[in-house]
């Protein structure tokens, strides 16, 4: 008996029905990263349709690639493709309040009030590796930066969120 891959496992023949799959599988995660990039629940779900277009118009992946994180990196192109279209940057903070999503549904108030008074860098770093799982290199291709650079930003934001909890603690 055999047995098929995950859409998730790396594969060296990708059809496109399994990206629109993944894509599905994990659109929590992707309207995460979205919304972490362009700042707003509107420019979040038109930069998702544009990576949902490019996963239907665009060259399919060759050799062997971890799906879930190539479709994450076409929904971060297409945040990113959005904000420069529009002519403006990510900024630190957020306009609109974080959707909920299962991974923080857990999550103290205290801890999510902690979180959103971290900038955008140091909670993207805290939030893909701790909340998601994503490993350090993983988010290190997604964001596009180098790995020391992810490291740093994840110490120094933990840091931070810690000081702010025990701030709470004590008032």
């Amino acid at each position: 008996m055999t047995t098929t891959p995950k859409p998730s496992v790396s594969s060296i023949h990708i059809e496109r029905q399994t990206l629109i799959d993944v894509f599905e599988d994990n659109h929590s995660l992707y309207q995460h990263i979205a919304f972490n990039i362009c700042k707003n629940t509107q420019d979040a779900e038109d930069a998702l349709q544009d990576a949902a277009v490019n996963l239907l118009t665009r060259k399919l992946p060759t050799g062997k690639v971890n799906i879930v994180q190539w479709v994450a990196r076409v929904v971060t192109n297409a945040a990113l493709d959005l904000l420069r279209h529009k002519g403006r940057r990510p900024t630190a903070e957020l306009t609109e309040p974080h959707e909920s999503t299962p991974a923080f549904d857990s999550f103290s108030t205290e801890l999510r009030d902690a979180l959103q008074q971290l900038d955008s860098e140091h909670r993207t770093a805290i939030e893909l590796m701790d909340i998601l799982g994503l490993s350090v290199v993983e988010t290190a291709w997604l964001l596009n930066l180098p790995v020391g650079t992810v490291k740093s930003r994840r110490k120094r934001g933990k840091d931070y969120l810690q000081k702010l909890l025990n701030t709470n603690k004590n008032l």
